[in-house]
């Protein structure tokens, strides 16, 4: 069972949180899944819930890093 402590503002990714557990684990998310999944200072996250948060939690950082990555330039169909 994880035990989020603290949630803090990620410099650097817009949108962002940093949730610290009482581990001392920590898990970048997008403010989107935070409310989705009703995430304050002091939940309790059984294992599959922290795997799945963190499974679209990825997810969602990969689509952003690709979109990002298109919105600089115009690319070809093989890039």
């Amino acid at each position: 069972m994880k035990v989020v402590s603290k949630i803090e503002k990620f410099k650097g990714k817009k949108g962002y949180r940093k949730i610290v557990f009482s581990d001392s684990s920590t898990l970048e998310i997008d403010r989107e899944l935070l409310s989705y999944f009703c995430i304050n200072e002091d939940t309790q996250l059984d294992e599959s819930e922290f795997k799945k948060i963190k499974e679209l939690t990825s997810r969602k950082l990969a689509k952003d890093r690709v979109l990002e990555f298109l919105r600089r330039k115009s690319r070809s169909e093989s890039e």
